[in-house]
């Protein structure tokens, strides 16, 4: 009689497991795949006069950016940030590491371009007006980065918006390198992969 009693009392537990396994993975799973694993920076140029590729430095895979003609002629280098598309700006912060000592760091190169989903806004992120911590220049959603006229709105960007997409873009005369690009949590700092 205690053996059907313990056995009984076995399979409610097991039910409960198994109920409880079901109610986590139903809430828990949309969670998790509106997160991406990681992102990618895939660099790109527009017209003749600009570069942009991963290269490597001393065994560190970096990203160069570099414009060869006047700021002047429309010419531009720049990279897209793969796998950040539907991510929340609530608490967030992008930025990227400046590598070298003499790196070009203006306040339109290099910069995010970033546009969220419903909003016609273009927010421009120039290199200077970010927070800098060594060589790690930053942007977090709801702070202000705006520099005079044309600035107010557009060098920030709001929190509670979602990202439709987000661009590296060098297009003034000169060169950087560029590392550890990230978005929140995940960054990438070589070509088709996250460190």
């Amino acid at each position: 009689m205690q053996r059907k009693r313990a056995r009984r009392g076995l399979k409610d537990v097991s039910a409960l497991a198994a109920v409880a396994a079901l109610v986590a993975v139903a809430f828990l799973a949309p969670a998790a795949r509106a997160a991406p694993s990681d992102i990618t920076v895939a660099p790109w140029t527009f017209r003749s006069g600009s570069e942009a590729a991963w290269v490597q430095v001393g065994g560190d895979w970096q990203l160069f950016l570099a414009k060869d003609v006047d700021t002047s002629v429309v010419s531009a280098a720049g990279a897209h940030v793969n796998g950040v598309k539907g991510m929340s700006t609530t608490g967030l912060t992008i930025g990227f590491t400046l590598e070298g000592a003499g790196d070009y760091c203006s306040g339109g190169a290099p910069r995010f371009n970033l546009h969220l989903q419903g909003d016609p806004t273009t927010y421009f992120l120039g290199c200077p007006l970010g927070d800098r911590a060594g060589n790690v220049v930053s942007f977090t959603a709801g702070n202000g980065y705006g520099l005079g006229p044309g600035c107010e709105t557009a060098c920030q960007f709001p929190s509670g918006g979602t990202i439709d997409s987000l661009n590296l873009v060098f297009d003034e005369q000169g060169s950087t390198h560029l590392d550890d690009v990230f978005v929140g949590g995940f960054s990438a700092g070589g070509p088709g992969h996250s460190d």
